[in-house]
């Protein structure tokens, strides 16, 4: 299963493009969007902001 991240400012990797490879997986655990100045570094200087996500997904893990 895969979950993905996408942020709504990221311009390096738009989220109509992460939209359409959710829709493409055959096993997703969803995408999830967040909102961030930093855009395509959020990850890197807001990890805050995905942490919660990353922490789900561990919880969930078979």
């Amino acid at each position: 299963p895969t979950t993905l991240v996408g942020c709504a400012e990221d311009q390096l990797v738009p989220l109509p493009l992460i939209e359409e490879l959710s829709a493409a997986l055959p096993i997703s655990r969803g995408l999830h969007i967040i909102n961030s100045i930093y855009g395509h570094d959020a990850f890197l200087k807001a990890p805050a902001d995905i942490a919660p996500i990353i922490a789900q997904c561990l919880e969930n893990a078979p």
